[in-house]
């Protein structure tokens, strides 16, 4: 017949903890050197540093795209409100008085629904190239202002005069 085994009762020996063991082996330079990062410390900060770099001109590059697809957009409506079909340029005479006005209301309006999906760092960048076209544009609108309330004022005369 099969037999359970039997365990006895272990008792436990009561002994100091050892101490604490400090490996003296290896340069402690190598991690820390005078309070400051060793040279594997170093080389983890540099590898951080370039890779938060690259994250930046990785970032740079990214806000430069959509700011440049918005700008075209941008320009490709100012020029179809300048030159296009019923665009400032098509105003004559006493219709295009004023016109200037009319025009830079439309441009910002047209500007800020292009750039209200863009974030702020791009909204930045995009001011920058938007006003550079704004000011090129409105000059344009300005002297088509300019041509057309003189053609008027002459018709004016000619028409009390004759």
């Amino acid at each position: 017949m099969a037999q359970i085994p039997m365990y006895q009762q272990r008792a436990v020996q009561e002994a100091a903890i050892p101490g604490v063991r400090q490996n003296s082996g290896g340069p402690a330079e190598m991690f820390f050197n005078d309070g400051g990062a060793g040279q594997i410390g170093k080389g983890l900060t540099n590898a951080g540093n370039a890779m938060l770099h690259i994250a930046n001109v990785e970032q740079e590059k990214a806000d430069e795209a959509r700011v440049q697809d918005a700008y075209a957009k941008l320009s490709k409506a100012t020029t179809e409100s300048i030159y296009g079909k019923g665009g400032v340029n098509s105003w004559v005479g006493e219709s295009a008085i004023g016109a200037s006005d009319k025009w830079t209301v439309d441009f910002e309006k047209v500007s800020g629904e292009i750039s209200k999906d863009l974030t702020p760092r791009q909204k930045s960048l995009y001011s920058k190239y938007s006003q550079t076209l704004y000011r090129g544009a409105y000059d344009n609108v300005l002297r088509h202002e300019a041509t057309q309330a003189k053609a008027f004022e002459d018709d004016a005369y000619k028409n009390l005069i004759g």
